[in-house]
């Protein structure tokens, strides 16, 4: 597409038209009308709105009175259009200001630009992204299925790629794992409010509590776990072309999961990885994380919609009465897990009384994948204007909003 149809107006009277009536309106008018129409306006007043109509979508310039209107400048809107910025990366940020209507069905409305723009299939219900996953000899898949270390490893790529994640049992050693929960322990007493390299989040007893330290790779123990052969293997055989992440200040992190959190990112909604933003540069990534703990829906679950990265979800949470489950992981220490970053997850609150979900995560991604916010990280926008590493939750950025 030429620099000329990337701009505004001409975008949406020539460009556009010929993506909806290619069968992406389409794909977005159930969504459209449940949600109401959306405004996009730049900060020079110009705007078009999105609405429902009859099998598609009908483009109108200028702001309905009835609209969710969001305002931003030409640059946000471009980088939309080139599918990297997202909802929540826009409002936490700030570079996206909401004008009329709700910051929640703003972010709703996310998989429906993104089937506009880039004619990616929304899943809604979100459990229909799981129909019809098969397994190589064309049976349905079972979102169960473990892997062992010395399992067929064209068997567990085709169920990563299939339904977005994979578990791999015993991969390391009770040793090796008592050895990192050292160092857990160690990053734990060393973190410190505010210091830029961990979030922090309170409970419900006003206590604060640290949730995730972000440069796990400074203690000796964990340096260097890029190069485990146990690990770069399986990434190998799912994206042979991905590289560590080592850029950035959290190739490894170290998550803590806690217990009735009110504050922070601890319990997180459904959401993808690349939630933040640039999706179409930073993806595929793959996180993979090394289990410390025993992790299931007592301990704090992570759970997944399996087939999800092959389409578009519209936003929920993760608590909802009407949120789908999706697959609960269940690992012991020493498993490991693989997943797509653009995979919907989502980590809700811990329901046993016993220990509780700790794990390392590492990340691989496309070689010279970079923010294209110029940041170190795409979720350094978390951390913005908190002294004290106290993370916003969306909700308290929704209700900003």
């Amino acid at each position: 597409m030429t620099n000329e149809l990337l701009e505004f107006d001409r975008f949406h009277t020539e460009e556009l038209p010929r993506r909806l009536a290619a069968g992406n309106g389409a794909l977005a008018r159930n969504l459209a009308a449940r949600l109401g129409p959306l405004t996009l306006q730049l900060d020079d007043g110009r705007s078009f709105t999105y609405a429902a109509h009859d099998t598609g979508i009908e483009i109108h310039k200028g702001a309905l009175p009835e609209s969710t209107r969001i305002e931003f400048d030409h640059e946000c809107w471009l980088n939309l259009v080139r599918d990297l910025e997202s909802g929540p990366g826009l409002l936490y940020s700030q570079r996206g200001q909401m004008k009329n209507g709700k910051g929640s069905d703003f972010l709703e409305w996310e998989s429906g630009w993104r089937a506009l723009y880039h004619g990616r299939p929304i899943f809604d219900p979100p459990d229909r992204a799981a129909e019809g996953l098969m397994d190589r000899s064309g049976r349905p898949l079972d979102l169960a299925q473990k892997f062992s270390l010395d399992c067929e490893l064209g068997e567990m790529a085709h169920f990563m790629k299939t339904t977005g994640f994979a578990v791999i049992e015993q991969v390391f050693s009770e040793a090796e794992i008592g050895k990192f929960w050292q160092a857990s322990e160690a990053l734990k007493s060393q973190a410190q409010e505010g210091d830029q390299s961990s979030w922090w989040g309170k409970s419900s007893s006003g206590e604060t509590v640290l949730t995730r330290v972000l440069d796990g790779s400074v203690h000796e123990d964990l340096k260097n776990l890029e190069r485990e052969e146990r690990l770069t293997r399986f990434i190998e055989a799912v994206e042979p072309d991905l590289v560590p992440n080592l850029e950035g200040r959290d190739f490894i992190s170290v998550l803590y999961k806690n217990r009735a959190m009110t504050e922070g990112l601890s319990d997180l909604p459904w959401h993808r990885d690349c939630g933040m933003g640039g999706h179409a540069t930073m993806c595929p990534t793959i996180n993979l994380s090394i289990f410390l703990s025993e992790t299931n829906d007592e301990t704090g679950p992570l759970r997944f919609l399996a087939g999800s990265h092959l389409g578009s979800i519209p936003f929920m949470d993760a608590t909802a009465k009407d949120a789908p489950k999706g697959t609960s992981l269940q690992a012991r220490p020493g498993d490991i897990s693989l997943h797509y970053g653009d995979v919907m997850h989502a980590a809700p609150p811990p329901t046993g009384a016993g220990e509780l979900r700790r794990s390392l995560v590492l990340t691989w991604k496309p070689a010279h994948a970079q923010p294209h916010t110029g940041e170190g990280h795409y979720n350094d926008v978390l951390l913005e204007g908190s002294e004290d590493g106290q993370v916003a939750n969306l909700q308290q950025v929704l209700t900003r909003n």
